[in-house]
């Protein structure tokens, strides 16, 4: 199972009003996650931010990320949740796969159009504002969420 191995990340406790987020070989896991869900969905949002830390690695998707939000902000949007439903896909299939049951939690369902248009809200405050390298986006993103 080589897209579960050698990850070389850190895990560290934050809170904002998400389950988690991955920048920079770190994984940021809100502390209160744990106790808002079943421990199957936990462990689905572990699973989703080693996606994205993993992507983030052989795609380059901060360089990217850095990159759509200084254009225009459809493309923007598009590239975000084209990632994020990439990372509940993978959560999906890996959690399946290692306890071979399916998990009966869909993650962000940002293909529904009414979850896309709530999402489109909250990237809004990171359009445009996105610093020009990695390392300032990861010091941005600790400053801004963490």
């Amino acid at each position: 199972m080589e897209m579960c191995s050698d990850i070389d990340i850190q895990v560290k406790e934050f809170r904002i009003p998400a389950g988690g987020l991955a920048i920079n070989n770190t994984i940021y896991i809100n502390e209160d996650t744990s106790l808002a869900y079943t421990i199957e969905v936990f462990y689905f949002i572990i699973l989703h931010e080693i996606a994205h830390h993993k992507r983030n690695i052989k795609a380059n998707t901060e360089e990217k990320l850095i990159e759509f939000g200084k254009g225009d902000f459809e493309l923007f949007l598009d590239f975000v949740i084209s990632e994020e439903i990439i990372a509940d896909r993978y959560a999906s299939v890996i959690f399946n796969y290692l306890n071979r049951e399916k998990i009966d939690y869909g993650g962000q369902n940002l293909h529904l159009e009414s979850r896309r248009n709530e999402y489109k809200q909250k990237s809004q405050m990171m359009y445009n504002q996105l610093p020009d390298s990695v390392d300032e986006y990861s010091e941005y993103l600790l400053k801004v969420l963490v």
